[in-house]
């Protein structure tokens, strides 16, 4: 897998700009960042793509306002830096087959909270969100992929669908079923219910949430302790996510110690998952089969995105010049703030 980084991007913004067309199978993959901790979310996500498709080229874009005010993003200098380039350079500008946008954490805040305390990032992730609505309609983009809170504002913009805040965080280890193991996001899977995490604060009433996935010509890929947890839109080319599949063993003891940092000894544990001995037998069978699922499910992703290119590709072979290269060295350690 490679990693396209940029240093002067000025020339790319222009009026027009002819949309290249895939000639190859090799994926390319657009991953726009907008976590707090970046460095440490782009290693992990860069380590879940290589496993799904070793030979895809990431690209990694930041928000523009990243430039404007270093309260919206902890890492400005990091994103701000040659390895990434703004989106608006990208999406539109260039065919992507799979665009992925994180998450961030800002779920205990409204969507009101968000458009007057960080006006700049969510005008700009509405006109993101926008811009990956009409790119998977007219062949710009293959397929677009929104995490978490991206998910639930994406939903919010786009579709109308309000969201509730709950009292206390909603995390921990829980079931969750697949309706349809024809489904091409799950497909491969083995049987019809897994333990995948949930870390959020937000939720949507969920009657009324299928009802807009039904009416926006979309699918229910997996179904979660309240509702959908992984579903589709616009004829299976935007899919949301709101568990959390790429979690590690530790990672839920990890945002168990922030919280209780930040908020005291009363802060709740994660439900259904013992923060006092994470290396249990039982934690270690469920994550490696949530290691293996996770693999799958992003190879899925990729795969349907390339169903979606405009025009047939050549099989992808590398070159020598490409074997030759180095793998690019993951740090395995991931942290949400």
């Amino acid at each position: 897998m490679s990693v396209k980084t940029f240093g002067d991007v000025s020339s790319l913004f222009q009026k027009t700009f002819q949309i290249d067309k895939p000639q190859t199978n090799r994926p390319k993959i657009v991953f726009i960042n907008l976590m707090d901790n970046a460095l440490g979310t782009e290693k992990h996500f860069l380590n879940i793509l290589k496993k799904a498709s070793p030979d895809a080229e990431v690209i990694l874009c930041r928000m523009a306002c990243n430039h404007k005010d270093p309260r919206y993003f902890n890492e400005q200098n990091y994103l701000n830096s040659d390895r990434y380039q703004d989106w608006q350079t990208v999406i539109g500008n260039t065919y992507a087959d799979q665009v992925i946008v994180s998450g961030i954490n800002r779920g205990l805040l409204s969507y009101d909270d968000m458009k007057n305390d960080y006006k700049d990032f969510w005008d700009e992730c509405c006109t993101l969100f926008r811009k990956l609505q009409h790119a998977t309609r007219n062949g710009q983009v293959g397929h677009a992929t929104l995490i978490c809170w991206a998910a639930f504002a994406a939903m919010k913009d786009l579709y109308e669908v309000e969201k509730d805040i709950h009292a206390e965080k909603f995390y921990g280890l829980f079931p969750h079923k697949i309706p349809s193991s024809d489904h091409p996001l799950v497909k491969g899977t083995q049987g019809s219910e897994i333990l995948i995490p949930q870390s959020r604060y937000s939720y949507m009433e969920s009657s009324h949430l299928k009802d807009v996935i039904d009416y926006h010509q979309g699918t229910v890929a997996m179904d979660g302790p309240d509702g959908p947890a992984i579903w589709t839109l616009e004829q299976q080319r935007i899919s949301c996510i709101i568990n959390h599949p790429e979690y590690s063993i530790d990672t839920l003891h990890k945002e168990y110690e922030f919280g209780k940092s930040k908020e005291g000894d009363d802060f709740a544990p994660p439900r259904n998952y013992d923060v006092q001995n994470i290396n249990c037998a039982k934690h270690r069978e469920t994550f490696a089969e949530l290691e293996e699922f996770c693999t799958v499910f992003y190879r899925n992703l990729i795969n349907h995105a390339l169903e979606a290119r405009p025009n047939a590709s050549l099989p992808y072979k590398r070159s020598d010049e490409e074997n030759s290269r180095p793998d690019i060295v993951l740090r395995q350690d991931f942290q949400r703030g």
